[in-house]
């Protein structure tokens, strides 16, 4: 099924008459392959060196069978045995952790080998270079697609495996609760909440302040008791225009440009069956939300609705960054409405109140972008991670994540240094130990190389639980050169 839908997704690109053109190159690429891929292999060892992903005997066996394939399946004119080819190539690059920059350069590589090889005996065409071109597009398309899909299916079994041994562990040594990160007492309290809310289909406010991560929060709740497979919508009230909440809430007629009217499916038919995310509620207009009341009384959209009187099945969450008892004060929150939610109320607590779930939160985020970003940083050194634990954080965990997307691109070495970190963030540091920002990132360090590079892969084994293909990959070095390393340190 995969390989019919890429096809048909770029055939377009690659005619018939295009094959053709390309059957005598087709035929010398499956001829002199052995020659090709040996050569493509020069080219690969020379561009990367010691950081490259695939020792000689990996790089063989995984793109001398590929290619055979792939040239076969073209050369037949069968595109979709093709395009399941390269699929499938671009799902095994992933899974042994290549970097996308360097699948998508010996991509290159290949038609760099493939055309010298050639030279002596075939003369392209300008018809046949122009679909060889074609051919690429196609190709890197359909393994970059694959790469993704792969790098995500990878991505959501981690999250999954984290959340089973989450599960196993007492509760006092949980790290990580459904998507959630944090030790520390304030996050066990709200782990412990969130278990409650989401075995029962209540409603619920959740309070916290701006960056606290309530979205987050809202999706722990939703995937208890199975309600991950069920739709997760979120309305949020701050981003959108005041006078349009109630049409995105409940929908309505949509003018054409034709003249007719369609109807508009708000967010709360969207949600039939799941869980609607009111944020911000508290920017909501007093009258939209005496309609929510209704939502939670009787299960039925309020008169006006696009779908006036049809019930529904939705599980209402509603946060704020107010305190709810001055907004109602304030008239941002209409009472009858809090007295509905509060029998619920979730209470996220800002970082300053968890400074002990820095570290894991600044480990959790490292990696992330490293993988984004194809970085290689293992960690955050001590003047650094100082003025981390120093900083008052108003922005919270949002705050915290762009500061280490922003470090994680500058770093110069495997770790983060107070250079890097933004000067919101240094500034209270800096007071306390006067030393500039350019004498910090310019003074000598204070251990050896060896020292450095000990501790750098001493990190990257215990991020990784000790997978020293993972740990490589991060250190962006070879397999061969990190056991040798290992041994030289002793680790």
């Amino acid at each position: 099924m995969e390989a019919q839908t890429a096809s048909a997704r770029f055939f377009h690109l690659l005619t018939v008459e295009d094959l053709e053109v390309l059957r005598e190159l087709l035929d010398g690429i499956l001829q002199r392959r052995t020659e090709i891929v040996r050569n493509w292999h020069s080219l690969y060892l020379q561009h990367f060196g010691e950081e490259r992903s695939l020792s000689e005997r990996e790089f063989v066996l995984i793109f001398e069978s590929a290619l055979e394939h792939n040239m076969s399946a073209l050369s037949d004119g069968d595109i979709e045995r093709y395009a399941a080819g390269a699929i499938r190539l671009g799902a095994t690059l992933a899974e042994r952790g290549l970097p996308l920059e360097e699948v998508i350069v010996s991509l290159h590589l290949f038609e760099e080998s493939a055309r010298a090889a050639l030279r002596q005996w075939l003369t392209l065409s300008d018809e046949a270079s122009a679909a060889f071109s074609k051919l690429s597009h196609v190709r890197t398309i359909l393994l970059s697609s694959a790469y993704f899909r792969s790098l995500s299916a990878a991505s959501m079994e981690r999250a999954a495996a984290l959340e089973r041994e989450a599960a196993q562990l007492p509760r006092q040594e949980r790290t990580w609760f459904r998507g959630l990160i944090g030790a520390s007492a304030p996050m066990r309290a709200l782990y412990d909440r969130i278990e409650m809310a989401g075995a029962s289909r209540c409603s619920v406010l959740i309070i916290g302040e701006s960056g606290t991560g309530k979205e987050m929060v809202a999706r722990a709740i939703h995937s208890g008791r199975g309600g991950g497979n069920n739709p997760f919508v979120v309305l949020n009230c701050a981003a959108t225009p005041k006078d349009l909440i109630e049409s995105e809430l409940f929908g309505g007629q949509c003018p054409e440009l034709n003249g007719a009217d369609t109807r508009h499916l708000g967010a709360l038919q969207a949600a039939d069956g799941g869980t609607l995310f009111v944020d911000e509620v508290t920017e909501m207009a007093p009258e939209v939300q005496s309609r929510l009341i209704r939502l939670i009384q009787e299960r039925t959209p309020p008169d006006g609705s696009s779908e006036r009187g049809v019930p529904v099945d939705v599980r209402l969450i509603a946060s704020t960054s107010r305190v709810p008892e001055e907004a109602v004060t304030d008239g941002r929150l209409r009472s009858d409405l809090y007295f509905r939610l509060r029998s619920s109320v979730l209470t996220v607590p800002p970082v300053r109140q968890r400074t002990g779930d820095i570290l894991l939160l600044v480990q959790h985020f490292i990696s992330k972008f490293n993988g984004r970003f194809g970085r290689s940083v293992v960690g955050v050194d001590e003047p650094a991670m100082r003025a981390l634990m120093e900083h008052s954080w108003p922005g919270n965990v949002r705050e915290l994540s762009c500061a280490i997307e922003g470090a994680v691109v500058v770093a110069k070495g495997p770790l983060i240094g107070l250079g890097d970190l933004p000067e919101t963030v240094t500034q209270q540091s800096m007071r306390r130990n006067p030393v500039s920002r350019s004498d910090a990132a310019m003074a000598p360090p204070v251990v050896s190389f060896a020292e450095m590079e000990r501790e750098a892969i001493r990190r990257a084994l215990e991020t990784t639980g000790r997978n020293k293909l993972r740990a490589a990959n991060l250190l962006r070095i070879s397999r061969k050169k990190l056991y040798a390393k290992i041994r030289q340190h002793g680790l």
